[in-house]
């Protein structure tokens, strides 16, 4: 007999609060620290990474 309330493939209330409690501790901090670091930028409302400057290419944003 099958339960038709059950959603298969979906982690439990407890499993998702856990999944985003580790995601603020981990992955907050460290798009922070990147973007301190002038590793991302803000381009157009998105979060990018910050492109590298050669010497002999014409620079298309700065990359403090």
């Amino acid at each position: 007999m099958q339960n038709d309330n059950v959603i298969m493939n979906q982690p439990s209330k407890k499993a998702q609060r856990i999944m985003v409690e580790f995601f603020m501790k981990t992955s907050i901090p460290r798009i922070l620290a990147a973007l301190d670091r002038g590793e991302l930028v803000w381009e157009n409302g998105q979060l990018v990474r910050a492109k590298e400057v050669t010497a002999h290419a014409n620079p298309q944003r700065l990359v403090r």
